[in-house]
């Protein structure tokens, strides 16, 4: 994560509870406010962001860490919760 022009370097593993402790403890990083802020990893193209967002971002977006895949058009998505609609069975079928 580049954070007021300095990369961080840290090596963060795959587990997305582990890379939470990082962000938390050494970028301040989340919590739980409405708070508009800005995504700081270098070249991150994000305009402002709930506080309480950004490292569901960060996990999403740039680690790639947060995947969900659609059981029924098995296209990938950063969470569930991202509407989409598919064709199953010639139907349109809405879902999250």
């Amino acid at each position: 994560m580049t954070e007021y022009g300095h990369v961080c370097g840290a090596i963060l593993p795959a587990d997305p509870r582990l890379v939470t402790v990082h962000l938390r403890n050494a970028h301040a990083a989340g919590g739980e406010s409405k708070e508009m802020t800005t995504c700081l990893w270098s070249n991150c193209h994000s305009r402002s962001i709930q506080r309480r967002s950004l490292i569901r971002h960060i996990l999403s977006v740039h680690l790639r860490l947060l995947r969900w895949t659609c059981p029924q058009c098995f296209r990938t998505f950063a969470r569930r919760g991202t509407a989409h609609n598919c064709q199953f069975g010639g139907d349109m079928l809405p879902h999250a």
